[in-house]
């Protein structure tokens, strides 16, 4: 089995992960696949996704020990490697997956109390964000799950005038774009102000609700009841 597992992490690390969940489980393993990993996470001469795959790996395993330090040794080294080379779609991924190693930091720096970790995770989430809307521009001015996600993250963070300032510009600019196409509705816009109910809502600005209830035509739905909450 080892020297199965062996193969599948010197190939592609990340399609081991159903081997390693089951590890993990038994302590004495655990540390034989972190070295392995750090090895391929190491090797300058293997592919770049590959280091990627090891290094995510890494930093997921760290996490889950509650090992920040180990962590955090890792997150440079992985958002440093020069992925040039992949595929479109791998980098699509690959910034995912950093808006995700970001938004993981930030909130552990939230609970924790520490301020830098909070902002560097947030800086890496933004940093995906753009990179993201690079290699996918959304030029249909549809909703942006991307750009919901880092919403979501300020508003778990407590950050609510950065997620409205967010929520705003990206309602202006999709407003703008659909309003343009006499074919195309404006029901995508709901998500966002429904966000945007959520951060009026947990800090009282009850008439700004009552505002948009009155002002906004765009929720896709017939009854504001049908609006969720959460």
């Amino acid at each position: 089995v080892e020297s199965l597992a062996d193969q599948l992490l010197a190939r592609t690390p990340d399609a081991a992960s159903t081997l390693m969940a089951g590890y993990q489980k038994t302590g004495p393993r655990k540390q034989q696949w972190i070295d392995r990993l750090a090895k391929i996470a190491g090797n300058t001469a293997a592919k770049p996704k590959n280091r990627w795959a090891a290094f995510q790996q890494l930093y997921a395993m760290y996490l889950a020990n509650d090992d920040l330090p180990s962590a955090l040794s890792v997150l440079d080294p992985a958002l440093a490697l020069d992925l040039t080379g992949e595929s479109d779609t791998f980098k699509r991924e690959n910034a995912q997956n950093r808006l995700q190693m970001g938004e993981s930091l930030a909130k552990i720096g939230h609970l924790i109390q520490r301020p830098d970790l909070m902002s560097r995770g947030l800086l890496i989430a933004d940093e995906s964000l753009r990179l993201a809307r690079q290699l996918e521009p959304n030029r249909g001015g549809g909703y942006d799950y991307r750009s919901a996600q880092y919403v979501g993250i300020q508003i778990e963070l407590e950050r609510y005038a950065e997620a409205e300032a967010l929520l705003v510009s990206n309602l202006t600019a999709q407003i703008k774009v659909q309003s343009a196409n006499p074919y195309g509705g404006l029901d995508s816009l709901a998500g966002d102000l429904q966000q945007l109910v959520l951060i009026y809502d947990k800090t009282q600005r009850y008439d700004d609700i009552l505002v948009l209830a009155e002002e906004a035509p765009w929720w896709g739905v017939k009854d504001l009841q049908q609006v969720p909450m959460n």
